[in-house]
């Protein structure tokens, strides 16, 4: 990097960034497979702002980030599906959570933050 006489960086002298390339391959989109991948694809289109997504896109390569992800599973869990952020963070697309998530598995998954009633909790301590 070029350096100004005190040491930092000479952003001026830095040359101009480069357009992208409309050689790149356009990306295919996965449609969703089921009801639940449907309803997480929405979220995630509305959440990142962004109309075109597929099931298969990865979320922190679409620009998520854990604000989002926390925005993303409260959504999702008023929506039905319930789903914690470190699911979103291990497993990073739609496909992936929707197949963890199936509502046809025996065990129903538990919310990650349980609601206390205030008065209950104080009598408790």
């Amino acid at each position: 990097f070029p350096l100004t006489p005190n040491g930092k960086v000479d952003r001026k002298a830095l040359p101009a960034p480069e357009p992208p390339s409309l050689d790149a391959a356009p990306r295919t989109l996965t449609a969703p497979n089921n009801e639940t991948e449907s309803k997480l694809l929405e979220i995630w289109k509305q959440v990142l702002g962004k109309p075109s997504i597929g099931t298969d896109d990865d979320i922190f390569a679409l620009g998520g980030d854990s604000i989002l992800i926390f925005q993303i599973t409260t959504r999702a869990t008023r929506a039905g599906i319930a789903i914690t952020p470190a699911q979103v963070f291990r497993l990073r697309t739609v496909a992936a959570l929707s197949a963890e998530t199936d509502p046809d598995s025996s065990a129903p998954a538990q919310p990650s933050i349980r609601r206390v009633n205030r008065d209950s909790y104080r009598r408790n301590l």
